[in-house]
């Protein structure tokens, strides 16, 4: 870590956290999602707002990282084709380093990257893992290879 008045220049990757949080695939997975923003992401994100209508753009980028990569299952229990991270210590702090590497290149995306993800957490966190919910809801993101987005609708008992 650099200290404040060294000569040494800080990198991207120097920020402050606490070592003993930090995932064993910290290195894997920030060098993962930094390959992706790299190539996915920077090459076309100034023109990601203009396709709002058709998806060509911004479809291809989600589909690699959610689907192909299979990020969109990470969270599911591995028996349901999952990657268990719903039960792993370090699920917050993978979610960090792959919403800071993502918001760097595109605010918007580590948003939708969010928005798929927080519906889940009440749902796939130990101690409070809801089966039912988990199974009813992981075929539609672990049997399939596009990107599936989730959302969070609450209603009043009367409608």
């Amino acid at each position: 870590m650099t200290h404040v008045g060294s000569n040494d220049a800080r990198s991207i990757d120097d920020f402050t956290r606490p070592l003993e949080y930090v995932s064993p695939m910290d290195g894997l997975l920030g060098s993962i999602f930094r390959d992706w923003v790299e190539n996915e992401v920077m090459p076309y994100r100034r023109r990601f707002d203009e396709d709002y209508r058709d998806h060509h753009l911004i479809h291809p980028p989600f589909r690699k990282l959610l689907g192909e990569y299979g990020l969109q299952r990470m969270i599911f229990p591995e028996d349901l084709g999952g990657w268990g991270m719903g039960r792993s210590h370090y699920m917050c702090v993978a979610a960090f380093r792959m919403f800071e590497e993502i918001a760097r290149a595109d605010s918007g995306m580590a948003l939708a990257f969010g928005a798929l993800f927080w519906p889940f957490l009440f749902i796939a966190l130990e101690p409070h893992e809801n089966r039912r919910l988990l199974e009813e809801f992981a075929p539609m993101f672990c049997e399939t290879t596009e990107p599936v987005f989730a959302a969070l609708c609450m209603t009043e008992p009367q409608g």
